[in-house]
């Protein structure tokens, strides 16, 4: 499934501008990243967000950040640029791909379900790299190919299909507009981000939810916890989706 960059996504996908959802996913990150942050002043840190679409996550997490750039190339999103007046926001129309800022720039990089929207997945993993100074985390939250559900528009197994027979599934349930997604599994995102230290975070999440305010969990948490960390994780490979904390080596 070929993939392009996707100029108009929110045409498509209009939740993009449903702001307390989105208010709600930039608490998620903030919660992670303080978590992994501990040792650091969040005052102190320099932020890059792709796929920023609206800027919703960016205006959350500039409340404790030095500074926040978010990236995107939705046109259509970038309307909303232009109502931001904070001082340490910055939004520019960029490929994340072709990053143009220099290397070692960026204490925080948050990619959270943009890969599958890339056309060059490995590429976006190195611009990253890249870009983060030694030491710097990337916030990568990652769509599963395997889980059952796909995550986009919710029908079950449209993931596992091959292109010709997805368009058919996602028009059989009503939409005329929409965007295909060509999602990876577990080893296959180990492997783009191969350069990285990773630190998975999902067991942990899964687990306890409400210290990382993924609230719509709470509800499953007592069918979770009847199982032990072990049989959680030998069944990862399996959950929608993998929030992972990717470092860069110091050395």
């Amino acid at each position: 499934m070929k993939k392009q960059i996707v100029k108009k996504y929110s045409d498509s996908m209009e939740a993009m501008f449903f702001f307390p959802r989105r208010k709600e996913v930039a608490m998620q990150i903030l919660s992670v990243l303080k978590n992994s942050l501990r040792s650091k002043n969040m005052k102190e840190v320099v932020c890059l967000e792709i796929g920023t679409s609206a800027g919703t996550i960016a205006n959350v997490l500039s409340e404790h950040f030095k500074k926040i750039v978010g990236i995107d190339v939705d046109t259509k999103a970038a309307i909303y640029w232009k109502k931001q007046k904070k001082k340490n926001i910055e939004f520019k129309l960029m490929d994340a791909m072709n990053l143009t800022f220099k290397d070692k720039t960026f204490d925080v990089v948050i990619t959270n379900q943009d890969y599958e929207f890339i056309f060059d997945e490995q590429k976006l993993m190195d611009e990253i790299y890249r870009v983060l100074k030694p030491g710097g985390i990337c916030f990568f939250g990652a769509r599963n190919k395997l889980a059952i559900m796909e995550g986009q528009y919710n029908i079950p197994f449209l993931a596992w299909l091959p292109k010709n027979l997805a368009k058919k599934y996602i028009e059989a349930t009503g939409r005329k507009k929409y965007i295909l997604a060509k999602y990876m599994t577990m080893w296959e995102l180990q492997s783009i981000c191969k350069k990285f230290i990773i630190k998975d975070y999902t067991i942990k999440i899964l687990q306890n939810p409400e210290k990382f305010n993924y609230n719509k969990i709470k509800k499953y948490k007592p069918i979770i916890n009847l199982f032990p960390s072990s049989i959680l994780s030998f069944f990862k490979f399996l959950v929608p989706n993998f929030i992972w904390v990717l470092q860069k080596p110091r050395g």
